[in-house]
C-alpha cells in the first residue's frame, strides 16, 4: 500500500505521467504560504502536541558551526520538539506527513493555525523527520526528504519503520523517557528566517507564551525552550 505525498487534494490523478499538477513544483510552491515566520510554524507543532494530550513539550535547538563563513560561526542547524503526548500508531504517522491527510478529527488545541505538520515543517525546512511510540521501546519513525523526493521522483511517504531514538535527543529531554510521544526534528533549515538558537528562542517565547498564557498560567501546559 502506497502513502502518496499529496493527498486528496490529488487523488488517483498523481499515478500516471500526465498528471494536471506536478509533485515537485506543487510541494515547492505550498512553502511559500500560511506561516508569518519561524514562531508561528512552531506554534502548529505545538498545538498538535497539545491536541494529543502533550502537556509538556520541550523544544530544542541545535547549533553547529557554519564552515562556509569566514568566521566560521554557530548557526542554527536542527530544530527538535518533543512532547509527552499519546503518540500516533504506524498507520497515523504514515498519513501524518501527507498534504492535505489530517490524523485527528476532533480538535482540542487552540486550533488557530490549522494547516497541519508537513504545512508547518516545509514552510521551515526541507527535511522533516517524526519519530513516535505509544509504548516503551516501539518506535515508528520515517520522514519527508524535498530533495530526495525531487532527485528520485518520488511521490510516496516512506513506510514507518520501527527505530531508536538518537541518544543525543535524550540527552535534551527527559520527557523521552515517558510511556508515550513523538518527535519532530527540522533540518536543512532553508527558509528558516532566524540563523541563530537565540534569536528563534527570543522571538519564539514571545509568540508562544501569548498564545498559551491561559494553559500555561493554569499549569496545563509546559513548554521549555
Amino acid at each position: 500500500m502506497m502513502r502518496l505525498i499529496i493527498g486528496m487534494m490529488c487523488g488517483e490523478i498523481l499515478r500516471n505521467d500526465h498528471s494536471i499538477l506536478s509533485t515537485n513544483e506543487l510541494l515547492e510552491s505550498m512553502r511559500y504560504g500560511g506561516y508569518r515566520n519561524p514562531a508561528t510554524a512552531l506554534a502548529e507543532l505545538i498545538d498538535n502536541s497539545f491536541d494529543a494530550k502533550g502537556n509538556k513539550i520541550d523544544v530544542v535547538c541545535i547549533d553547529k558551526i557554519d564552515h562556509n563563513m569566514k568566521n566560521m560561526v554557530d548557526r542554527l542547524h536542527d530544530v527538535v520538539v518533543i512532547d509527552n503526548g499519546e503518540g500516533m500508531t504506524k498507520d497515523i504517522l504514515w498519513d501524518a506527513l501527507r498534504f492535505g491527510v489530517g490524523t485527528r478529527r476532533k480538535r482540542s488545541g487552540m486550533g488557530r493555525f490549522g494547516m497541519g505538520l508537513p504545512y508547518a515543517s516545509m514552510s521551515q525546512c526541507r527535511r522533516v523527520d517524526v519519530y513516535t511510540w505509544q509504548k516503551p521501546g516501539e518506535v515508528f519513525r520515517t520522514y519527508l526528504d524535498l530533495d530526495y523526493i525531487q532527485k528520485n521522483n518520488k511521490r510516496e511517504i516512506p513506510e514507518p519503520e520501527q527505530s531508536k531514538i538518537p541518544k543525543e535527543f535524550k540527552e535534551f529531554s527527559n520527557i523521552i523517557s515517558n510511556r508515550s510521544g513523538t518527535i519532530v526534528v527540522w533540518s536543512n533549515l532553508d527558509r528558516c528566517i532566524w540563523k541563530k538558537s537565540s534569536t528563534l528562542i527570543n522571538k519564539s517565547e514571545q509568540i508562544i507564551g501569548r498564545t498559551y498564557r491561559k494553559f500555561l498560567n493554569k499549569g496545563e501546559l509546559q513548554i521549555q525552550m
